[in-house]
């Protein structure tokens, strides 16, 4: 009797095998099994705080712009929300499962106290047409000089003359 069976099994066996094999490509042929292809715009560290800063110096910072989608993504525009951000993208189309720098330069000269700049990325991703990055933190005058500009010329090589600069910190 046992034999019998597994006569039968064995006959069983490639078939299944045959179906096994082919139910995954099914499930991908199979319009409703999986999304309609679409880039999806991710960026894993929108913001960016940079803490306590001298207003002589540049914030300088690079955000990671992933394509998650499975087609794609264009970035048609990056907007800054002021003259004194700049920001510079690696490139323009991200293929799926790939990604671009985009890189932000803040200048604080001559600012004080809280800044938050604002970077909106454009792009062809349906869900997330916009995208926000923000960089934030506080500009500090570490030193004032008065004035600001020294202007010495007309000099003679064994002339002395003073002048004066105020420098507080």
């Amino acid at each position: 009797g046992m034999t019998k069976e597994y006569d039968e099994m064995k006959k069983l066996l490639p078939i299944l095998a045959i179906a096994a094999l082919t139910l995954p490509s099914y499930a991908q042929e199979n319009p409703e099994a999986r999304p309609a292809p679409a880039p999806n715009i991710v960026v894993p560290e929108p913001n960016f705080n940079f803490g306590e800063m001298s207003n002589s110096l540049n914030v300088e910072h690079t955000f990671e712009i992933r394509n998650e989608g499975n087609l794609s993504l264009t970035i048609s525009k990056t907007k800054t929300s002021c003259g004194c951000t700049v920001a510079n993208l690696s490139r323009k189309i991200i293929p799926p499962g790939e990604s671009a720098e985009l890189t932000a330069r803040l200048s604080l000269k001559n600012r004080s106290g809280n800044q938050r700049k604002n970077i909106t990325i454009q792009s062809d991703d349906p869900d997330t047409p916009t995208l926000q990055l923000t960089l934030e933190g506080t500009a500090l005058a570490s030193v004032s000089i008065t004035p600001q500009r020294l202007f010495i010329s007309g000099l003679k090589s064994d002339a002395v003359e003073v002048r004066s600069v105020d420098i507080k910190s």
